[in-house]
């Protein structure tokens, strides 16, 4: 299986990254301590936005423009993991399929 077809969209894919995306914002109210551990793994650029930049801007004083712009730059970065995760469940789903 070349790359291309790896990433090419398919409807499992879109359906399991939107999942994936979806589940924090149900699971994160039931878990209580344990939703950074649910936030890391669904994610984890918007995790490493909150730990490295915010802490930043309180002792640098910088401005909401900027801490708005990450925050967008880091949902992008975490749809496009989503996205990954799900072609490799397709993956790995398809490879048990065949045997």
């Amino acid at each position: 299986m070349s790359l291309k077809e790896f990433l090419k969209p398919d409807w499992r894919k879109i359906v399991i990254m939107i999942i994936l995306t979806a589940v924090p914002f149900f699971i994160s109210p039931l878990v209580g301590k344990l939703d950074a551990l649910f936030s890391f793994f669904f994610k984890p650029f918007t995790v490493a936005d909150a730990r490295l930049i915010m802490p930043s801007t309180k002792n640098f004083g910088m401005n909401t423009g900027i801490i708005e712009m990450a925050s967008g730059i880091f949902g992008i970065l975490d749809a496009i993991y989503a996205y990954v995760i799900s072609c490799i469940i397709i993956l790995i789903y398809d490879i048990l399929k065949k045997k």
